[in-house]
């Protein structure tokens, strides 16, 4: 556009020193049952500093936490077992999210910083139990899982762009679910193969938030949102993220030749901006094919080719709020889903050469 805004200026340098230390340990009390433990101590420093005179993104900020998990594996039969797990894990704020937390000054991703106010670091606990099965022509598994966030990171919209907002700690989330999947080797040179999730990714408090690009209007001011795009409740689905998730493929080999047929899908999943939960509207699921094979000239060499999204099916992986007046004029003035495309038809193909 040629134009320059100096007010948006950044000039910054991070520096993130991970130190981590761990032990494990394995127990075998009884023939069919296995037992491990371990710890792990994480250190991470995150240090700020602003390349502006006024100093605004300086920052030294510093995380702690001792992460454990116990672990047993009990084989019911030679090919069943039941496994069972629970551990600890932490994630420090990255910088960008640590210069992008003031909800009084809000920023521009990715090109706008501003002060720093500490965020807590995401301290997840998760349980996972499940049976596993293992023969020649069949391996499968299932399991439950259940991770409990506290203190996650969120990014709240707060401004006419779809990117102005800021980071911030909303307390505590869940994600929690079902797995399966396996794979059969139904006939001599065929195999099936299949994976899925149940995912249910919920917020487990209740906080407000701003998303002034709502397609939700206030019936006495269109110029804002309706008021209960505002409000979050304990129980309220997570943006971006998918109730059903599942991936298969049908696959033919022998010594030298593969070909495959694949497919992957996910269901519907809220825009980003509506934490409420209060729009009709989602970012739409989709079902995608490709097809693959490869071939064995020579040993060590493999040359292969792979059709993704074979259809060419138009695809949504992402979705927020936003203001389409803005760019496209005042026709669009009442549009504001914006959904970032899936890739559309790819062809590839590649040698490896194992050595």
């Amino acid at each position: 556009s040629g134009q320059f805004d100096a007010d948006a200026a950044v000039g910054v340098h991070t520096r993130k020193n991970l130190y981590s230390a761990f032990v494990v340990g394995n127990w075998a009390p009884l023939a069919d049952l296995d037992i491990t433990a371990a710890a792990a101590f994480d250190a991470t420093d995150v240090k700020l500093g602003d390349e502006n005179p006024d100093g605004a993104l300086n920052g030294d900020h510093h995380y702690t936490r001792l992460n454990p998990s116990l672990g047993a594996t009990w084989h019911l039969t030679r090919p069943l077992a039941l496994f069972a797990q629970y551990s600890e894990s932490s994630r420090a704020p990255t910088p960008v999210e640590l210069t992008c937390a003031n909800p009084d000054d809000p920023c521009l991703l990715p090109n706008g910083f501003v002060s720093d106010p500490p965020l807590k670091q995401v301290v997840t606990h998760t349980i996972e139990a499940g049976l596993r099965y293992t023969s020649p022509t069949l391996r499968a598994a299932a399991a439950f899982f259940n991770s409990d966030n506290r203190n996650d990171i969120l990014f709240i919209t707060n401004g006419q762009l779809s990117t102005q907002g800021y980071f911030s700690n909303v307390g505590d989330t869940v994600r929690r679910g079902v797995e399966i999947g396996g794979n059969w080797a139904f006939l001599p040179r065929w195999s099936f193969g299949l994976q899925y999730t149940y995912l249910d990714a919920l917020f487990k408090q209740d906080f407000l938030v701003n998303s002034p690009n709502h397609p939700l209007r206030d019936p006495n001011d269109p110029d804002a949102a309706a008021p209960e795009t505002q409000q979050v409740r304990s129980g309220n689905r997570i943006p971006l993220t998918p109730r059903h998730l599942a991936k298969a493929n049908l696959e033919w080999r022998n010594e030298r030749y593969g070909l495959g047929l694949e497919a992957q899908g996910r269901s519907n999943a809220r825009y980003r901006g509506d934490e409420a939960n209060v729009d009709t509207g989602t970012v739409p699921g989709y079902v995608v094919f490709g097809v693959y094979g490869d071939w064995k000239p020579i040993p060590s060499t493999v040359l292969f080719a792979r059709v993704s999204n074979l259809f060419d099916r138009d695809t949504a992986t992402f979705g927020v709020y936003g203001d389409a007046g803005e760019v496209l004029g005042a026709a669009y003035a009442n549009e504001r889903r914006f959904v970032g495309p899936g890739a559309p038809r790819e062809f590839s193909v590649g040698l490896r050469v194992e050595f």
